[in-house]
């Protein structure tokens, strides 16, 4: 079941849990540049970083606080979200989303330490927790870049 999970998700929302790992990871500024003056993506994947870096790991984490069970429902949604990578790239039909050709790059397959940070940076996110802002300050970037803020909210 979180096989077809992680692949619906894929389909429907692989440019969002993309930017969820890159949050979680501190690497936001490699695909989107290094911002401006109002969205400091750089300062941001600093900040990210110095949040994640301690110990335990989050493997660590995982392999000490879940269950077998819990670590198989992440590996099998982890591989639903490979399997759609997979099908997308092997496919002379489908392709990613506009936003990954927008930004001029594509997902590498995720980990479960990706799909563990994803589910953290989500947690994060809509908790308010150190990223209160981060919705409107990605919503500003992609409305300053796109020129839309209607197409802004497409993307986002």
């Amino acid at each position: 079941a979180f096989y077809g999970f992680g692949y619906a998700t894929a389909a429907d929302r692989l440019y969002q849990l993309e930017l969820y790992r890159r949050y979680y990871h501190g690497t936001v500024a490699a695909v989107l540049g290094a911002g401006d003056e109002d969205t400091d993506w750089v300062q941001f994947d600093i900040e990210a970083r110095r949040n994640t870096a301690g110990e335990p790991s989050l493997d660590e984490q995982a392999a000490e606080q879940l269950t077998a069970d819990q670590r198989a429902v992440l590996q099998a949604f982890t591989d639903g979200i490979n399997r759609y990578i997979t099908e997308v790239r092997e496919s002379e039909e489908l392709q990613f989303h506009q936003a990954f050709q927008e930004h001029g790059f594509e997902p590498e397959e995720f980990t479960t330490t990706d799909a563990a940070g994803m589910f953290v940076a989500s947690m994060a996110y809509f908790s308010g927790f150190q990223l209160e802002t981060l919705g409107a300050t990605v919503l500003d970037a992609l409305t300053q870049e796109t020129g839309s803020e209607q197409r802004a909210m497409e993307l986002f």
